[in-house]
Formats: structure tokens, sequence, C-alpha cells
């Protein structure tokens, strides 16, 4: 909180250069890791990272107040009209302070907590593991081997610890390498084709133009060569251009010389270095900031900062790579001047053509955790992450970001995430929040503790998955050609990106509307997928259960159901047989009382009917145990039961009514019987 002169300022104007009609007016709130523009009106929140400043410009003060422009990493664009301008130089101290502290410990990902539902630190650490990946790609084998000489990175302080070389160099060959190539980055393997046994290896260029050739080093390429039985050749591609390297050679580095590298054919493919690319990015910037162009203009000012060209280079330089591994067969040596920043957008978008795993979300994570961070990319030079030399500065993996769009829309089955996915990588870059990206190589990231102090991108995205899921893709796309795609390079093939650098417009939001309501509608099905699966789940566990425990059989539907059942037919058997016991005990009582019987006969009747109501009682009683059985065993199914159900009172009712006719014909007998012992014994009397 040192760094900042003042914490709000009212009477805040937001300028929208597209909309000037449009006025938003709020206040602007500065914390330790944000700058916040609210608008209680519209009930609107600007949250701005300072990490994602690029630049802050204070103008020339007019009589409406001073403006301020904020020029932010992920291409949006802040215009801001303060009335005071001592509140305008406070904000713009303020904000220098803070866009470029000295120390990792100053950057937000060390202070960062999640809001809401916490995931442990740990979570999206170990989505990988360097051996893990490439036992994915069948190596270790024959001809390639897994090296430990990179231990505690004292050979090469840029590169991952454990390397794969071919099985036939030996760590001396390796040593001697890594001295003749810049920054120690000698040839190592990043991918291997398995089905035309084609090495994707990657680089720093060589020393040529110091100490002229290796011995050493010329061995490993002819090893790397000879680990390939289907080709008797290798391609070196060198992503510069030729020129570049020429010069570089005079500098006393270069490339190299085909007379000492037999069997080698040598490719420059003329991607630029990084200084061009901060110019091309800088006039893409001032293209998308002036909102009096038209159509055409726009068109030849997007055109003339070279942007779809370099983009359309990198995509072509990978394409070659891809070719080479697949339709000649041959490996390739991939490198640029260090090896860090042209090297890893062309080897990982290579891997990206050949590999449909890549092309997963769990897949690409994995891409970029292999060729960009271990591998030594310097996203701390290149992103700007720290106060450092401005020259360091390249937007290399917005480019690289960009290509993969590119591919996306000439392959959207292809690809299992989708724009948002790739707009949320490339933003969470530069905001610092997570620790991934901190660091210029493995080896710093390991120092600092950084899987253990800060939280991890992958983990964030881990909870939130059904919103960067592509709803075309088709993980079968392409099996008949092993899942490989080749990009067309045509011009009409490399677009101008508007959900990267437009979609802070207002004017684009109607024509993103439909794309969002189809990915949201897609995110909401994955959902209830979900949802269905954990009670799929459940309701076969609870038969499971019943299969193992009969005796517990659906309890709740035999609290419903069985209680209901057995409860009607109880009810019928009761009434019915009841009535007819009642109404046969009632009929034998008025045949007594119109004979006049001696009192013995009267006991014997009264006895035989309650004899005989007993014997019924007992027999119902059993027969209602046997219908409550019967509904204790019925299955997991409601149908079933209830169908049983209905038959076991059918069936108690057959059972009811037979019974209730046997006992009527036995009474009916013992009424007959009776009545003919009286007329005999009249009989005798009158006798």
């Amino acid at each position: 909180m040192d760094h900042l002169k003042t914490t709000k300022v009212d009477n805040v104007s937001l300028r929208d250069k597209f909309n000037p009609n449009i006025h938003n007016n709020g206040t602007l709130h500065l914390t330790a890791t944000h700058l916040i523009f609210i608008n209680p009106i519209k009930q609107q929140e600007i949250w701005v990272s300072y990490s994602h400043v690029a630049a802050i410009e204070k103008q020339q003060i007019t009589i409406k107040g001073s403006p301020l422009k904020i020029i932010c990493k992920n291409f949006r664009i802040l215009n801001f009209l303060i009335y005071d301008e001592r509140d305008c130089q406070d904000v713009y101290i303020s904000i220098q302070n803070l866009t470029k502290p000295e120390k990792y410990e100053d950057l937000h990902a060390f202070t960062y907590e999640p809001i809401g539902a916490r995931l442990p630190k740990s979570e999206g650490w170990n989505i990988f593991n360097f051996e893990t990946e490439i036992a994915r790609l069948q190596v270790p084998s024959d001809t390639w081997r897994k090296t430990d000489i990179n231990k505690d990175y004292k050979l090469c302080a840029t590169y991952p610890e454990v390397l794969y070389v071919p099985s036939a160099a030996t760590d001396e060959v390796l040593t001697g390498s890594a001295s003749f190539r810049s920054r120690a980055r000698l040839p190592v393997l990043t991918y291997y084709h398995k089905y035309s046994k084609a090495a994707l290896c990657r680089s720093s260029q060589p020393l040529t133009g110091m100490r002229g050739r290796c011995v050493d080093d010329e061995q490993l390429v002819q090893t790397i060569i000879q680990s390939n039985s289907n080709s008797p050749v290798m391609y070196i591609v060198d992503t510069r251009p030729k020129i570049n390297a020429m010069a570089n050679k005079a500098a006393g580095k270069g490339y190299e010389n085909l007379d000492n590298y037999p069997n080698v054919l040598y490719r420059f493919r003329g991607i630029q270095n990084i200084h061009v690319m901060r110019e091309s990015l800088q006039k893409l910037r001032e293209v998308l900031e002036n909102a009096t162009l038209n159509s055409s203009d726009f068109f030849d000012a997007l055109g003339s900062s070279g942007w779809l060209k370099h983009i359309r280079s990198v995509i072509d330089t990978s394409r070659f790579i891809a070719l080479a591994m697949v339709e000649d067969k041959a490996s390739v040596l991939c490198h640029c001047s260090d090896g860090w920043d042209r090297t890893a957008q062309t080897c990982a978008l290579a891997s990206l053509f050949l590999d449909p795993f890549y092309r997963t979300i769990k897949g690409y994570q994995i891409l970029i955790e292999k060729d960009w961070l271990a591998f030594g990319h310097k996203f701390n030079n290149r992103c700007g992450l720290l106060y450092g030399e401005a020259r360091e500065v390249s937007p290399v993996f917005t480019q690289f970001i960009d290509c993969t769009w590119q591919i996306i829309q000439q392959f959207p089955f292809a690809f299992e995430f989708n724009e948002n996915f790739l707009l949320v990588v490339h933003d969470h870059v530069y905001s610092c929040q997570f620790g991934n990206f901190l660091g210029n190589c493995e080896q710093d990231r390991k120092k600092k503790s950084l899987s253990k102090r800060t939280y991890s991108l992958w983990g964030y995205i881990s909870g939130q998955l059904a919103k960067y899921l592509n709803p075309y893709y088709d993980q079968n796309y392409n099996s008949d050609k092993g899942g490989m795609i080749i990009p067309s390079i045509s011009p009409q093939n490399i677009r101008f990106w508007p959900g990267m650098y437009h979609r802070f417009v207002v004017a684009r939001f109607a024509s993103k509307a439909a794309e969002d309501q189809v990915i949201q509608l897609y995110a909401d099905n994955k959902e209830l997928e979900k949802e269905i699966s954990a009670l799929t789940d459940e309701i076969a566990r609870l038969e499971n259960h019943s299969v193992e425990d009969p005796v517990n059989v659906s309890e709740h539907v035999k609290d419903v159901n069985e209680d209901k059942s057995t409860a009607m037919v109880n009810n019928e058997l009761d009434s019915s047989l009841s009535s007819n016991i009642e109404g046969n005990t009632l009929e034998i009582s008025a045949i007594l009382d119109n004979n006049p019987l001696e009192e013995f006969e009267e006991s014997n009747l009264t006895d035989l009917a309650n004899d005989e109501k007993k014997e019924v009682q007992a027999e119902e009683d059993n027969q209602i145990s046997e219908s409550q059985d019967d509904v204790s065993d019925l299955g997991n199914d409601d149908d079933e039961e209830n169908n049983q159900i209905s038959e076991s009172q059918d069936d108690v009712s057959d059972l009811a009514s037979d019974n209730e006719e046997e006992a009527q014909a036995e009474e009916n007998d013992i009424i007959s019987e009776s009545q003919d012992d009286a007329d005999m014994k009249n009989e005798d009397s009158e006798s």
C-alpha cells in the first residue's frame, strides 16, 4: 500500500471512443492488486489487474478534466477523464509504481486467495510429468534413452532435469555438444511420432562463428539420424531468416555448416525476431484504438502492421515440420537463436497438428507445460511481469495462442476446447494471479517453491471445465489419419481474431451473443449429464445393495407401497370375512330360534360355528402373511412392484371368495343336518 498515492477518486468518466454518446460515470478505486471502476447506476464493475497494464499515458489537460489512458496486455483500452488534475497525477503515479514490481514476492500470485469454493494449492500442479508424457509416446525405446546428465540443472540451466537423447549418444558426446550450443541448449527430444518413427528435437544455434565446428555435436546429430530407420536423412529447420542467421555468425554464433553434417537437409523459414514482433504488436494496437477507420482503411492498416503475416509464417513453419515427419518420415531438429521463442512456437504447433491428444484440454495444458515451461520460455522477460528491460518484452506466447485459434477455425471438430479456453489461458499468463508462468525456466519455479506457495491455473480451470468445452468436438476426427490435421496457409484462411482483439468493444457484443448461447447451452447440458450420471450411480448402488441384502429391499418403497397395499388387503379381508361369518352366525341363530332344541344341541351348534370361524380366521391370517411376504419381496422396479401387488390383491380376493363359499357350504350342511335332526325328534315326539 506504500505505492498508493490515493485509493479512491470520485466523478470519473470512462469514455468509449467507438461509442462517444455513451456516458459512463462512476468512482475509481485503487487496491493493492487491482484498479476498479464502479458505476453504481448501471451496477457495473470493471476490474483491471496491475499486471495486465502494458502502458499508461497521462494526456494533455482539457477544459473538462485530465485524460488518462490505460493500455492493457489483454487488449483492453481504458480512457478515463478525471475532473481534478491532482487526482489524475496521483492515480498515474500509483499505477506506475504497481505495474512493474521488482520482486517475485510482490506479484499477485503470492497473496491471491480464490473466492467461494476453495481448491487446495496443490490442485493442478501435478498435471504434467515429463517422463509420463514421453512414455505416452513410447519412449524410452531401443533407439532413445532417458538421461540424468542435467540433474540439478548442472549441464543446462534452462532445460528440464530429465532429458531424452539417442541411445547411441554417450554422456561425453552430450557434454561436448552442450558446450558448442548457445546457452548450452543441446539437441534433445521433445516429441516422437510413433507411427513414422520420426523424432522432433530442439536446441539453440551452434557457435560456429566462434569455434567453427564440434565433433561431439556433429556425432550427436548423426545419432539422431540413425535412430530413425525409416529415413536416411533428417531436416534441420532454422526458424530465422537466413540474413539474421548470417548476422549471428558474424557475432560468434550462427548455423550448422553442412560440410560437417552429412545427411542433413537445411531449411531457413524466415520467422522474424522478438523485436520485429513487438513493433508489429504496437502497430496492431494503434489500429485497434483508431475509431475513425472505415472498413477499407482498417484492413489496410491491419495489413501494414504485419501481424497476420507473422502468424502465417509461424503456422507455415510448423506445418513444414509436421509434413516432414509424416510424409518424408524424417526426423527434424528445430532451433532459432537461443531456442526458447520461435522454437517453442513451432515445436508446440507441429505437435498440435500431429497428435490429437494435444487438442484436448488436458493435452493442451501438457503441451504448454512441456514445450514452453519445461524447456525454458522466458515468460518473465517476454511478458514483462517484473521490472526490467523493455527490449526483452515480446508477444511470442500471444502469437502461439492466436495460431491455435486459426487452426480451430479450420478444424472446428478437432478441438475439445473453445475460444474462451484460449482467452483465459492467455489472460492469466499476464495476470500473475497464478504461479504457473512466473519465472523464466523450470529451475526458477522450483527455487521459488511456486507449487507450494501459489495456486495453479490448471486447478482453477478444472473447477469450471464446462465453460471451455467445444460443443462441436469429435474425438474421432480424422482417426483414419491418426488424428493428424494439416492446416491451409492460404491468405483467406489467416483471419483477424475479434474475440481476442475486439472483445472489449461494445459494438461486438451483439454478434457474439449467439455463439455464447450455444456454448452456455452446451455447458448446461454437460452439468445435467453429470447429475444424471450421479443419479444413475446411486440407483446402481441401491440395486447392488438390494441384491446383497434382500431383507432390506427398497426400504423407501416398502414404507410407502407395502403399508398401503397391506392395509388395503387386510381391510378387504377383514370386512369381507367378518361380514360373511357374522351373517352365517345370525342365520344359524335365526334357525335355532324357530326350532325348540335342547340346551346341549344349542351349545353344539354354537361350538361348531365358533370352530369354523377360528379355522377360517387362521387360514385368512396365513393368506395375509403370505401376501405381506410377497409385498416385501417386490424388487427394484416400481412398475413391477405395483403389478405384483395388484396380482397379490387379486389372489387374496380370490382366496377370500373361495373361503367364503366353502364356509357358506359347510355352514349350510350343518344347518341342514340340524334341521333333519330336529324334524326327526319332532316326529318321535309326535309318535
